[in-house]
């Protein structure tokens, strides 16, 4: 089977420890003092003016940023965050600076640090294979997949590892793979490639019987340099789900 789906991708932030729910919804009454480079996207420019005034401070102050899939800003200011979620008993978050990381394609929250202390200064991505730049190849690759409403979940453990995918075809609803993840970067393009390997039916309807197939299902997600995912193609076997 072949495909392969040019994306027009609506995807939904993944956030980490906050609820970022009121954060991004949280309308602006007053313009900010942030004071962003002027080519600063507008768009990213709104939505840390709408999170320093849902962290209470519509006058912090820019102190850092980093461009790209997953921009991050660092602003400077008197921050607490109402809307993070916190174990029973907990002090509401504070702090006088925010790291917060932006999805350049659904322009929402992604994550968000508050510390009482300035962080170092933002790098830029590494050009090679590194940690940072794979981290946002394969969170960029798992929010299109997402919007595509193809139901698979890469991971980050790089290489062939023990899986189970879901089936309507067991009991338990599940079944023993092998799944493998493997990312490749070149000048012009990033290739995600994520491999699903189970065991088939055979012609009797057994699974693990001595002539049961091999089967084999590959999605290969293909990002720019900077991990915008501008397509998905699918081959091999039907998945078992």
């Amino acid at each position: 089977m072949n495909r392969a789906l040019l994306l027009s991708i609506l995807v939904l932030g993944a956030l980490n420890w906050c609820d970022l729910t009121g954060l991004a919804s949280a309308k602006t009454s007053e313009r900010t003092e942030i004071g962003f480079p002027a080519a600063t996207p507008r768009w990213l420019v709104a939505a840390t003016d709408r999170t320093a005034q849902s962290l209470g401070d519509p006058a912090a102050t820019l102190i850092d940023m980093r461009l790209g899939r997953f921009p991050v800003v660092v602003i400077h200011g008197t921050f607490r965050c109402d809307s993070c979620s916190r174990p029973p008993g907990a002090a509401v978050p504070t702090g006088h600076f925010a790291s917060i990381t932006f999805d350049a394609v659904t322009h929402r929250l992604h994550d968000l640090a508050l510390s009482p202390h300035r962080p170092g200064r933002l790098s830029a991505l590494c050009s090679g294979d590194c940690a940072s730049r794979r981290r946002a190849a394969f969170a960029s690759a798992q929010q299109a997949l997402d919007a595509a409403r193809i139901p698979v979940t890469l991971g980050i453990k790089h290489g062939s590892h023990r899986c189970l995918l879901p089936t309507h075809t067991t009991n338990g609803g599940l079944i023993a793979a092998t799944c493998t993840l493997s990312i490749k970067f070149a000048n012009q393009r990033t290739l995600v490639t994520f491999t699903e390997k189970w065991t088939g039916l055979d012609s009797y309807g057994r699974r693990y019987a001595a002539d049961s197939p091999t089967l084999h299902h590959t999605w290969r997600i293909f990002e720019t340099p900077d991990a915008f995912v501008t397509e998905i193609t699918s081959t091999g076997d039907r998945p078992p789900r």
